[in-house]
């Protein structure tokens, strides 16, 4: 999630005061994200998390997805992952079930609603929120990396079906990506990413 110096893709839009406005919460490699909260050593180091008996894999860090599919399974991949020095670990749902939690639990103090769509989803309602948008979701991101060390995506716009897609940018910019905005809710919203280098 640190700022690199490679290029940056940069969306800008022109937008209007809405009365509905809406984001997307959206943790990181939520799996792989809450196994290095507890092994911060491995910040630098390519993670994938494993199915029950680590039958394959279900979950994989951004620096690890080049070299291992989901859903590939584990015995196959045994060889790649030492190659690629790619530590593996048996899925822990009481630990991501907790994390949640207290990502949930931040998100709901800091708006007037929340609606959980999955473990590591939720939307917050942003009607009445008066500040820049784009520094409101930056607050939430810095907020809950702060207390929780998981590295969260936001999008904004004025439906809930609308936020998804900035979330769901190419892997490439992914890991710098910070709050993107994409209907008419105010003026001079913006959001970017980079790629790596």
């Amino acid at each position: 999630m640190n700022s690199s110096s490679g290029v940056s893709c940069v969306t800008a839009f022109a937008i209007m005061r809405s009365d509905q406005v809406f984001a997307l919460i959206d943790c990181n490699s939520f799996y792989a994200s809450c196994e290095r909260v507890f092994r911060p050593d491995l910040a630098k180091t390519p993670i994938v998390v494993l199915s029950n008996n680590d039958g394959c894999v279900i979950a994989r860090s951004y620096d690890a997805k080049p070299y291992v599919k989901m859903g590939e399974p584990y015995f196959q991949a045994k060889d790649k992952l030492r190659r690629h020095g790619i530590m593996a670990f048996s899925s822990n749902y009481a630990l991501y079930g907790d994390m949640s939690e207290r990502v949930m639990t931040l998100i709901e103090a800091m708006v007037p609603a929340t609606e959980i769509y999955s473990i590591d989803e939720c939307f917050a309602d942003l009607s009445g929120i008066q500040e820049n948008l784009t520094q409101f979701g930056r607050k939430v991101r810095s907020k809950i990396f702060q207390c929780t060390g998981i590295p969260v995506g936001v999008g904004i716009a004025g439906t809930k079906t609308s936020p998804s897609w900035p979330i769901t940018r190419p892997s490439a910019c992914r890991p710098r990506l910070e709050v993107w905005s994409t209907s008419p809710i105010r003026a001079s919203e913006i959001g970017f990413c980079g790629t790596p280098r």
